[in-house]
């Protein structure tokens, strides 16, 4: 009986590091959220993104100068830039931690960067 229970908390455990919080996949990437506080359409970001025109959110919203918070799920840090190209002010997302309200990119987002 034991083993089993062990067992079962492994497998918990596994399912909650690869879906996240949520149940969404969540391994080496960032969520941006169109709300502060980790509320409202989301978006997962994998890779670098030098400008975020034509992108949308889960509801169809535009992601670009939208996003309110972001969660950084990776073992890498990213940061949110102001302007595209990486350029500008920005805020930065230290491994597997997040901003509940973006600081100097609030609704003010064009690029993301991951810093592997």
């Amino acid at each position: 009986m034991r083993i089993k229970n062990i067992l079962a908390l492994g497998i918990a455990g596994a399912a909650l590091a690869t879906f996240g919080a949520a149940g969404v996949a969540s391994a080496n990437d960032v969520t941006l959220y169109e709300n502060s506080n980790y509320a409202g359409g989301t978006v997962d970001v994998y890779s670098d993104v030098s400008n975020f025109a034509g992108w949308t959110f889960s509801n169809g919203d535009a992601v670009k100068n939208n996003a309110a918070s972001a969660y950084n799920w990776g073992p890498g840090a990213a940061s949110v830039f102001y302007n595209s190209n990486y350029a500008g002010s920005s805020d930065y997302l230290a491994p597997n931690s997040g901003e509940n309200r973006l600081g100097y990119t609030y609704n003010e987002n064009a690029s993301l960067k991951f810093w592997w």
